[in-house]
C-alpha cells in the first residue's frame, strides 16, 4: 500500500470521527441513551453513550470507500469478514448499552458473531499444529480480547487510548512486513480513536459504551491474526500480538484471580481493577491513564522488538517484562495485602 493511502485513512477517519461524534451526543441525551446513576466507571451521570457509534460508523464508511477505490486492493474478502462480524459485534453492544444482556446471552452473541468470521476465513494459521486447533486457537483468542478491552473501558479514556497505542503498534507492524490489509484495517482505526479521545478524555463528553469497547475488541483480536508473526524457526515471536495487548490481557487475568480470590463472580462488575489501585495510591485520574498508556507503549514497543529478535534473546526479553510486570502489580497492590 502506497503510504499516502495509509496517511489519508488516518486523516480522513480522524475528519469523520470528529463530525460524527457531536450529533450521536444530542441523539444520545434526546434519547435518553445517558448513564442513569454512578458506577464503578464513572461518579457522574447524564454522559451520553452511541460513541461507539461514532467509532463503528467511521471505521465502516473509510473501509468501504478503500474498497470501491482501490481495485488492485485484493483483500476484499478478509475485509468483508472483519466488517460483518464487526457489525455483528457492536449491534450486539449497542443493544446490551441499552438494556444489559445476561453474561450467557452476551457470550453466544459474541460467539455467533465470530464464528461467522472464522467461517469467511479469519483464523490463525501456525503451521505446526493441525487446522482444527487453529479454528479453536482463533475462536479463544477473538472472544478473549473483545472481552478483555470490554472490561478494560472503566476509567475515561483508558479503553480509547489503550486502542489506539495498540492500533498504532499494528500498523507500524503491517508496514515492516508489507501486509497492506493490516495497514488498511491499523490505519482507520488510530485515526477514529485519536479523534474519538478528544471527546472521550477525561472529563469524558461521552462513552463508547460496549458498543465501542468489544468492536475496538473484536477489530485488534482479528487484525493481529492477519500478520504473520513468526517465520520458520523464530516461535518465540508468537508472543508478540500477546505483548501488544498485554494491558487488557494482563488487567482481565488479575480480575480473575482477584475475584476468585474474594469468591465474587468473575463476570459481575466490581472495582477490582489494576487502575483503581494507582488512584487509590493517589494518583489522579489524568497520571493514572497517562501511566497506563506508557506502559501499552513499552510492551507495543517490545512486542516490535520481539519480532526482529533471535529466539534466545526473545526469552530474555519476555523474561524481563514479565519481572517487571510482576513488580508493578506487587507495587501497585500492596496496600491491599496489608
Amino acid at each position: 500500500m502506497n503510504n499516502n493511502v495509509f496517511v489519508l485513512n488516518i486523516i480522513l477517519s480522524f475528519i469523520l470521527t470528529l463530525i460524527l461524534i457531536p450529533p450521536l451526543r444530542k441523539l444520545a441525551k434526546k434519547s435518553g441513551f445517558v448513564s442513569r446513576r454512578p458506577s464503578y466507571k464513572s461518579k457522574r451521570v447524564g454522559i451520553p453513550y452511541l460513541g461507539g457509534g461514532g467509532l463503528y460508523l467511521s471505521f465502516a464508511i473509510v473501509l468501504l470507500i478503500n474498497v470501491l477505490f482501490r481495485e488492485s486492493l485484493g483483500v476484499q474478502k478478509s475485509i468483508n469478514s472483519i466488517l460483518l462480524g464487526g457489525t455483528l459485534i457492536f449491534i450486539l453492544g449497542l443493544y446490551d448499552d441499552w438494556k444489559e444482556l445476561p453474561p450467557g446471552v452476551k457470550f453466544i452473541g459474541q460467539a455467533i458473531a465470530i464464528s461467522l468470521a472464522i467461517a469467511l476465513g479469519i483464523r490463525t494459521t501456525i503451521g505446526y499444529i493441525p487446522q482444527i486447533f487453529n479454528v479453536m486457537v482463533t475462536f479463544i483468542w477473538i472472544i478473549s480480547i473483545t472481552n478483555a478491552l470490554n472490561l478494560l473501558d472503566i476509567l475515561d479514556g483508558l479503553a480509547s487510548g489503550i486502542a489506539l497505542i495498540c492500533s498504532a503498534a499494528l500498523l507500524l507492524l503491517g508496514i515492516i512486513t508489507s501486509n497492506t490489509m493490516v495497514v488498511l484495517l491499523s490505519s482507520v482505526v488510530v485515526g477514529s480513536t485519536l479523534a474519538f479521545l478528544v471527546f472521550n478524555f477525561p472529563p469524558a463528553k461521552i462513552f463508547m459504551g460496549d458498543s465501542g469497547s468489544m468492536f475496538l475488541g473484536f477489530f485488534l483480536s482479528t487484525t493481529a491474526i492477519l500478520i504473520s508473526f513468526a517465520p520458520e524457526s523464530h516461535e518465540i515471536a508468537l508472543l508478540s500480538p500477546l505483548l501488544i495487548l498485554g494491558i487488557p490481557i494482563s488487567d482481565t487475568l488479575y480480575l480473575i484471580y482477584s475475584r476468585l480470590k474474594k469468591k465474587k463472580p468473575v463476570f459481575k462488575k466490581s472495582n477490582d481493577h489494576f487502575v483503581f489501585h494507582l488512584l487509590d495510591k493517589g494518583l489522579s485520574e489524568k497520571k493514572t491513564l497517562l501511566s497506563m498508556y506508557l506502559l501499552a507503549i513499552f510492551l507495543s514497543a517490545s512486542a516490535i522488538a520481539l519480532t526482529r529478535l533471535s529466539n534466545l534473546a526473545g526469552i530474555l526479553l519476555v523474561g524481563l517484562i514479565t519481572i517487571i510486570l510482576i513488580l508493578i502489580g506487587r507495587r501497585a497492590t500492596a496496600s491491599e495485602r496489608k
